[in-house]
């Protein structure tokens, strides 16, 4: 059977030597985490809830260590004022993480300016979450917004956009309209 190269699944960055702290995670949401975050090598990886997320992450963060809050912020406010608290706790070389739906692009936008360095949007993907560890870390000079890999800069369409082809489903199948 064909072996593939294990350098084409590498992170863009090294980073199995950072600590990673999933805050709003369920379990089974973290056993996910953990599953992806083992492919690029981290293995230092704690659950914490939210009343012990500043502990947590100086933990992680003690001596000196890279260490990297993953925030899953599916409730905006609570999500953002622990990035907002975690940005004003800045322990040692801490970074943010946030991950969210594409459909919050306002909390993207607004997770950005309070202080996360990187955004993974939902579902999760090893790739582009590898790659907003680095960010976050320092370890890649990109900008902050790595919502998907190859992708840094989507936006939704404008709303008044109009669309040049409508689907439509019916019983014998896709109809496509022109419009």
């Amino acid at each position: 059977a064909p072996v593939a190269e294990a350098r084409a699944h590498a992170p863009a960055a090294p980073i199995d030597d950072i600590r990673v702290v999933l805050l709003g995670f369920d379990e089974a949401a973290a056993a996910n985490a953990r599953a992806l975050l083992a492919g690029a090598g981290i293995a230092a990886v704690e659950r914490a809830g939210e009343a012990g997320a500043e502990a947590a992450v100086r933990a992680a963060a003690a001596g000196g260590a890279a260490a990297v809050a993953l925030v899953l912020a599916h409730d905006p406010v609570n999500g953002l004022r622990l990035v907002e608290r975690l940005a004003a706790l800045r322990p040692g070389r801490a970074g943010i993480v946030v991950a969210a739906a594409r459909s919050m692009l306002s909390t993207i936008r607004q997770a950005q300016g309070s202080g996360a360095g990187a955004v993974a949007t939902l579902p999760l993907r090893p790739r582009p979450l590898w790659r907003a560890i680095a960010i976050a870390a320092g370890r890649l000079g990109v900008a902050p917004d790595s919502s998907a890999e190859g992708d840094p800069g989507w936006e939704p369409p404008a709303v008044h956009q109009k669309y040049k082809k409508m689907v439509t489903f019916t019983d014998r199948g896709p109809m496509i309209k022109e419009l």
